[in-house]
């Protein structure tokens, strides 16, 4: 039976990964985080109910069903009954049904993508952190917004904050720091709008970080890794060029290396399904879909199925962009039924 001493264990084995890792630890905790939610979640429950899968058959982690982020769209997602301090919504346009997820506590929340954040690049209070999210500013329940701005008041919030399409005003601040001060530079930017920056700055200044995350939905041809990864590499050739695989429906967060293999927090593991086929396990290297565990998620629902393309490697994963029909492979029966 749930109570709330159970969260706070789990949270507190969660956190313990950040210190000290193995897979076994990971594994034996997914276990753990499996049995609690197939009892306590609802729509979790009815998924395993209705692909006749019972929790007791489960041996491996790679046996553990993940279940149809799409379900996000039109179901509440919660392991237990709580009340919610904040909804996050995904993008999206006004017709569409946007994914909601929604969040016991943003400083739990918090706590992982600064937990993630600090131990592939050191602590926030060594950067200033600007953002260039335009278009998702103007979404108030964005998760990635709240991220980011909780690394703004993490950093040097004096100097940190958030940009628009003013990349003349952008750019002469960046001028300026980089003149003024020590501290590393972070500019977090969605994908498109770094893009149209680069057109007409350059900067060749080993001090700035830029983060890029987000596609190019909307905004013209999607641009693989490598395309986005040159055309910022030619505007800021002596930066580091990162990128963050995040989504709305998880807690934790992968960051990338310059080669756009993604290295998964240690809250989270990434397991490449055959895309004909999700409950079977592809192997290392072979185009997959995308299924993640994310331990980060204990108040929700921490095994999901994306739609995304990708591969799994043995250091990591690579994102190879949407799936087709990503609507269909396991959620009709669902949508029939809950």
């Amino acid at each position: 039976m749930f109570n709330e001493h159970n969260t706070l264990h789990f949270k507190e084995q969660i956190l313990k990964l950040f210190l000290n890792y193995s897979d076994q630890r990971f594994n034996d905790l997914s276990f753990q985080v499996f049995e609690y939610q197939s009892k306590n979640n609802k729509v979790y429950n009815k998924y395993l109910s209705l692909i006749n899968i019972k929790p007791k058959d489960i041996s491996t982690i790679d046996e553990i069903p993940l279940m149809p982020i799409n379900l996000y769209k039109n179901q509440i997602i919660k392991t237990s009954d709580w009340s919610a301090e904040k909804v996050f919504q995904s993008s999206g346009t006004t017709n569409s049904t946007r994914s909601k997820n929604y969040i016991k506590s943003l400083e739990w929340y918090h706590q992982i993508a600064k937990s993630s954040f600090e131990l592939e690049f050191g602590p926030l209070n060594d950067y200033i952190v600007l953002a260039l999210l335009p278009s998702y500013i103007d979404n108030r329940d964005s998760s990635l917004v709240s991220m980011v701005d909780y690394f703004i008041r993490q950093s040097d919030q004096e100097k940190g904050g958030f940009f628009q399409f003013d990349f003349k005003n952008l750019s002469e601040y960046i001028s300026n720091l980089l003149e003024l001060t020590n501290k590393k530079i972070l500019l977090i930017g969605v994908s498109f709008a770094l893009i149209d920056f680069c057109k007409i700055n350059s900067f060749d200044n080993s001090q700035l970080t830029i983060m890029f995350t987000g596609g190019m939905k909307n905004r013209g041809r999607e641009l693989t890794f490598s395309e986005l990864h040159k055309t910022i590499k030619t505007s800021f050739p002596s930066s580091i060029i990162v990128s963050e695989y995040g989504m709305t429906e998880l807690c934790s967060q992968a960051y990338s290396n310059e080669f756009g293999v993604f290295k998964p927090a240690p809250t989270m593991k990434v397991l490449g399904k055959e895309i004909t086929d999700p409950f079977t396990t592809a192997i290392v290297n072979k185009n997959a879909q995308i299924g993640v565990i994310d331990l980060g998620n204990i108040d929700t629902l921490s095994f999901i199925l994306t739609e995304d393309a990708g591969r799994q490697t043995e250091v990591g994963f690579e994102i190879l962009g949407r799936l087709d029909l990503s609507d269909i492979r396991g959620c009709n029966l669902l949508y029939q039924s809950l």
